[in-house]
């Protein structure tokens, strides 16, 4: 699942919108409701014809999220690394607070 949102995230052109008013709305939805909102945020992703990749990563660090709050360790890493490849702040620091290493870049 993962190797497939990474290549949507290659196949369209990133666009910038209101990223910080959207972080903030899907870590609300990750710590209120962990169990339905990595769901919600896949439907998100799927729904939109071409978002942009801010935008995915976004919804990628809030199922990061969600699963951390689950105490699923390696799916949260997994998803914060993902967002963390396209340039998503926050998936950063949340890595370096589990002390995990993000993906090696080339």
């Amino acid at each position: 699942m993962l190797r497939f949102l990474l290549l949507i995230f290659l196949a369209f052109p990133a666009h910038a919108q209101d990223l910080p008013a959207l972080e903030k709305t899907v870590i609300e939805r990750a710590e209120s409701d962990p169990e339905t909102a990595p769901d919600y945020f896949m439907s998100m992703i799927q729904r939109r014809p071409a978002p942009g990749s801010e935008e995915q990563a976004v919804y990628l660090y809030g199922m990061g999220l969600s699963h951390e709050r689950l105490g699923d360790m390696a799916e949260a890493v997994d998803y914060y690394r993902g967002a963390e490849l396209f340039g998503n702040e926050s998936a950063r620091k949340a890595l370096a607070r589990l002390n995990r290493p993000p993906f090696r870049r080339p």
